[in-house]
């Protein structure tokens, strides 16, 4: 029997439990938990009931704490009908030292018992008048008693807005700060923006919030943790209104006293910023009285619910090292350094992200649970950066003026695909210029070791070209920091190039480069499943080998007898010695303009010219009508223009622009 809660403190229930000489009252005692995991239940395969539904709990059953204590419950068949990051009501056993008006801490043991009585019901507000050990709050204006187990205050005297949370009694049992997705981010730019009619002023900055979005925002306040700075913690952390640069370059995305400058260009404050405030750290971003923000750097030291520390931090792992706990809610943040400008990628769960190498993670711990709510990773995918081998086969080298970014195709580690590079990358242009020669000078094919950081090229060496044989077998060893694709695991890599010759074979999956007929001076290479269906990948057929060219890489054992007569092929070029460059330069420059000769009434075609020229220099070319009409020997006699009578054709070779095209429209006048 329930008495409700006039019975000991508020929020507190009592009963009667009747015993054999006389009755016992029973308090019962309601705990606010957040829910950290649920599963439902798991049955074998013959249908029996293996691991029941079990939740997991973080269950605040301190005084004058926000510390969690873990709970698990179980619950047979049935499933747990809540979700990770719910907030919960729970009546549970507690240990000795209870009273009338007191209970010890909840039972976790083996005596353990737990009922969730139902979902935490909640506001959002701020308090409007702080009291002081009046177990009440006032919330928005409303006075609330407080629970019994009010323990969870995380607002304690601050008037910013938080989530309040109920009992079943409508007394307030918890609170937590406003887990909101875009009050955390990172600066992208930043700018001062002059006010022309009066003088004032403003910075604006471009932010990308945690759950991806961007916007542009007004800052009044900068606070960050300043690397330049003497000291240990304290002395680094700098604050500042921001405000415009008096043009002293030095003071530019500093604070100088009291003051955080800005200057009005984007790019010069790029240039001045040494301490990672653009896109280098995750940041708070506050609103203001005035609307504009105050921006805060999540960083140790700075508040106690903010980190950063130098991690890896990896796909499935809950516990990442030092403070970085992690679970299904927490938001990552994660920044892509193959694209300039950075681009940002938002996923939620560790389940969903990718393993990320060693460097410095900012993370916030909203609720003092000790897991990570939001996380910013500026590392790159740990898989992401290898050392491949890629064969180019001469093809058409693409360009996206937009993105500023090349498309190479051909073959990666012997299987069809593209690699990628910057234009503002002078690797990826000295090793275009490779790539062309090897074409104009008819090469049928080349292959280059690669350091590859999301398919994007980092560096890169030549190591075999068709037709021209390698005097040695050349070691594959990994760029520093790339370690080798994972279609290289476990093997010594050599590369043969090959020119073929009389006495060469390729037959019962072996392929025998001749050299003089013994079997320690031939090289033998077993081409697994003949290149079909084996480990050997062949996208260039082996055939008649006497007439053919070939790159061979394939493993050879660090054993003298297995490097030397069998060596396991995993890749194959091979292309007949007729066989020419598919395109002599694949870079090559051109215009083409077409003159037609219209119906001056309906516009309708009725001749067409039409003229392409080869490897133009960069530069803008005019074709006017009669130039035109000239260069196809058409007479210019009352020839009229049906549109424009001249159009400007350009070829610029730095932001990829290669090729170029026009059309001109005439007619003859009566």
């Amino acid at each position: 029997m329930n008495f409700g809660g006039n019975h000991g403190k508020a929020g507190e229930t009592a009963g009667v439990r009747p015993q054999e000489d006389d009755d016992v009252i029973v308090m019962i005692d309601t705990f606010l938990a957040k829910v950290t995991y649920v599963a439902p239940a798991a049955y074998d395969a013959q249908g029996h009931l293996r691991t029941e539904a079990t939740i997991k709990l973080d269950v605040y059953a301190t005084k004058n704490s926000t510390a969690a204590t873990p709970l698990t419950l179980t619950n047979g068949e049935d499933a747990y009908p809540y979700a990770v990051g719910d907030y919960v009501l729970l009546n549970a056993y507690t240990n000795a030292f209870n009273s009338a008006t007191e209970s010890g801490l909840i039972k976790t043991g083996a005596d353990k018992y737990g009922e969730i009585v139902s979902k935490a019901t909640s506001i959002d507000g701020a308090q409007s008048v702080i009291y002081y050990n009046a177990k009440q709050h006032n919330v928005e204006g409303t006075v609330y008693d407080d629970a019994a187990k009010f323990y969870f205050d995380n607002a304690v005297a601050s008037t910013n807005k938080f989530t309040w949370f109920f009992d079943q009694y409508n007394n307030l049992i918890g609170n937590v700060e406003i887990a909101a997705a875009t009050s955390y981010g990172v600066i992208n730019s930043i700018w001062w923006a002059g006010n022309a009619a009066d003088g004032s002023g403003v910075a604006k900055a471009n932010v990308t919030y945690m759950d991806g979005t961007t916007a542009v925002v007004d800052l009044s306040k900068m606070t960050y943790f300043d690397d330049t700075a003497s000291g240990v913690v304290a002395p680094k952390i700098a604050t500042g209104k921001v405000t415009h640069s008096t043009g002293i370059q030095n003071k530019v995305m500093k604070v100088d006293g009291d003051y955080f400058y800005v200057d009005s260009y984007i790019n010069t404050n790029a240039v001045c910023d040494v301490n990672g405030i653009l896109n280098g750290h995750l940041f708070q971003f506050t609103t203001q009285a005035n609307g504009t923000l105050a921006a805060v750097e999540v960083a140790t030291g700075v508040d106690a619910k903010f980190f950063n520390e130098n991690l890896f931090v990896s796909k499935n792992t809950q516990y990442n090292g030092k403070n970085l706990i992690v679970d299904d809610a927490t938001v990552f943040l994660v920044r892509n350094n193959t694209t300039n400008p950075y681009t940002f990628k938002s996923i939620v769960g560790l389940g969903n992200i990718d393993n990320y190498a060693q460097a410095e993670v900012d993370f916030v711990d909203l609720n003092g649970d000790k897991v990570a709510d939001y996380v910013y990773v500026i590392a790159d995918p740990v898989a992401a950066k290898v050392t491949s081998l890629f064969y180019y086969a001469n093809e058409q080298v693409s360009y996206d003026a937009k993105t500023g970014v090349y498309t190479i195709p051909g073959y990666v580690d012997g299987v069809k695909g593209n690699i990628y590079g910057s234009k503002d990358d002078a690797i990826v242009l000295t090793l275009l210029n490779a790539l062309r020669t090897q074409a104009t000078n008819k090469v049928a094919g080349g292959l280059f070791k690669v350091a590859l950081s999301n398919n994007y090229v980092k560096d890169y060496v030549a190591i075999a070209a068709i037709g021209t044989e390698t005097i040695s077998s050349v070691d594959i060893t990994a760029f520093t920091g790339y370690p080798m694709a994972a279609a290289y695991a476990g093997y010594t890599v050599k590369v043969d190039s090959i020119v073929g010759a009389e006495k060469d074979t390729y037959k019962n999956s072996v392929y025998t480069d001749y050299v003089d007929g013994t079997i320690t001076g031939d090289k033998f290479y077993t081409v697994s499943g003949n290149g079909v269906d084996g480990l050997t990948k062949m996208p260039l057929a082996l055939g008649d080998v006497t007439t053919q060219n070939v790159i061979v890489v394939y493993n050879a054992e660090t054993s003298a007898t297995s490097a030397t007569l069998n060596r396991l092929a995993l890749q194959v070029y091979a292309v007949n010695k007729v066989d020419t460059s598919t395109n002599p330069d694949p870079l090559a420059t051109s215009y083409t303009y077409t003159l037609n000769i219209v119906n001056k009434d309906t516009g309708a075609v009725l001749q067409s010219y039409s003229k392409t020229v080869k490897n133009p220099i960069d530069g803008t070319y005019t074709i006017t009508l009669n130039g035109a009409a000239t260069e196809f020997g058409v007479s210019t006699a009352k020839l009229t223009a049906f549109g424009p009578d001249s159009i400007t054709l350009t070829i610029d070779r730095t932001v990829g622009k290669l090729t170029d095209s026009g059309v001109l429209n005439a007619y003859y006048a009566n």
